[in-house]
């Protein structure tokens, strides 16, 4: 166990207190109608209390959202260290959701549809308590509110996702599309914003920052060639 380790332990040990002490209550209140009443409002939170247990134990869901040819799926293949979902710079590549996570996680785990992704097992240390979820493209000609598009399916598990890799490149850093999608997204996650094919563009990230204006805090943008970064990982 190392020291980083203990106080999520703690945390861990807090809830399981938590949960044990409103069963005993649960199981020992007076059988009358106020009683009752709340008997069974203690029993709901307890369950909210085992899926938020369940929740502090799975990995941090990481999910990324760009236009297409952005370089979301490379970006993946160069956190995995691994080829695992499909590379297309110039054409939306990704048409069903990839996630890639450790071996003993399952999609239920991350209260995501296990029919809406497919799943990649890794089992290394980069993926020991990260989720990378490679999501559609948001910018296709498909209709917006259509049942089974790339968008339905990316609004289906952004909700699902803890920190937004926000993909862009020169050529994509002020889509209207993708900027609806990250407004409808952003309040429920971190983002961190990254500029891709370092090899090809130029460095548009000042620019992108006045874009993004006082929505967002960008903070660090970075400059990835993730394709040079994955030929790295996987030299060692």
């Amino acid at each position: 166990m190392t020291h980083p380790e203990l106080p999520h332990l703690e945390l861990l040990a807090e809830v399981d207190s938590l949960a044990e002490a409103m069963a005993r209550w649960a199981d020992s209140a007076p059988d009358w109608e106020s009683a009752r009443a709340c008997r069974a409002l203690i029993r709901r939170l307890g369950q909210r209390v085992h899926a938020i247990r369940v929740r502090l134990e799975a990995p941090l869901v990481v999910a990324t959202l760009g236009g297409t040819g952005t370089g979301k799926s490379a970006l993946v293949n160069a956190l995995v260290g691994a080829e695992v979902t499909q590379v297309g710079r110039w054409r939306p590549t990704t048409r069903r959701p990839v996630l890639v996570c450790r071996p003993d996680i399952t999609p239920e785990m991350l209260s995501i549809d296990p029919g809406s992704v497919e799943v990649v097992h890794r089992d290394t240390p980069a993926m020991a308590n990260v989720a990378l979820l490679d999501c559609p493209d948001p910018d296709t000609t498909e209709q917006p509110d259509a049942v089974g598009t790339n968008l339905a399916q990316l609004r289906g598990l952004l909700p699902h996702c803890d920190v937004l890799l926000v993909t862009s490149t020169q050529q994509k850093y002020r889509s209207a599309r993708v900027a609806d999608e990250l407004a409808a997204a952003a309040a429920g996650a971190r983002l961190v914003f990254v500029q891709t094919h370092a090899d090809v563009d130029q460095d548009i990230r000042d620019d992108w920052r006045s874009v993004l204006g006082d929505h967002y805090a960008s903070g660090r943008i970075f400059l990835i060639d993730s394709l040079a970064a994955l030929a790295d990982a996987q030299g060692g």
